[in-house]
């Protein structure tokens, strides 16, 4: 058995950071798994962001995918209903500040070469998910605004469009994914 794991804290391909609807990394690892093991079972499991990325690739790809099964635990399937709830007070203390407080930590390393595109006075006073995604998320993967990034990244939308077998957990009280707790298995 051969186990692979992908994170998205470096880019593979571009000097991009990352976001919710951009595979262009996941592709390549899993064209190039596919290319080194071609004749094995090829599956894949992503969990909240990873899960999120993971939908988003096999809705792009249907059928086209190298992987046989998936499975996705804790995704945020509509980006709009994550960032409502994680603007809740309590939410808001327990995780949005703390995520938030990684996101602008993580530009830091490479401000000096950020400020040429974003208004980092701006993206380094973002005190919630959403206004980091406005002011700078949104701007790198170029949207056009904030409504057209969540869109594009909320999975929920190409689910009709997966090709594969897809095993999907939620916890009812997940706070990146508010009232949509359910196992489900979809079967396209």
């Amino acid at each position: 058995m051969l186990i692979v794991f992908f994170s998205t804290l470096g880019s593979l391909q571009t000097p991009r950071t990352y976001c919710a609807s951009n595979t262009e990394d996941l592709e390549a690892v899993i064209h190039h798994v596919h290319s080194l093991y071609s004749s094995a079972p090829f599956m894949a499991a992503g969990v909240s962001m990873g899960g999120m990325l993971l939908v988003n690739y096999l809705g792009k790809f249907g059928t086209e995918t190298p992987l046989k099964a998936a499975a996705v635990f804790s995704a945020g399937w509509n980006v709009f209903d994550s960032v409502d709830s994680l603007e809740k007070p309590v939410n808001w203390l327990l995780f949005n500040y703390y995520l938030t407080s990684c996101l602008r930590s993580s530009l830091t390393r490479h401000r000096e070469m950020f400020e040429k595109l974003f208004n980092m006075n701006l993206v380094m006073k973002a005190k919630t998910i959403r206004e980091f995604d406005k002011q700078f998320t949104s701007v790198m993967f170029g949207y056009p605004t904030i409504d057209d990034y969540y869109t594009d990244a909320s999975p929920f939308h190409r689910l009709k469009t997966v090709g594969i077998p897809v095993l999907c957990l939620n916890a009812m009280d997940d706070v990146f994914s508010p009232n949509h707790g359910k196992v489900f298995f979809f079967l396209p």
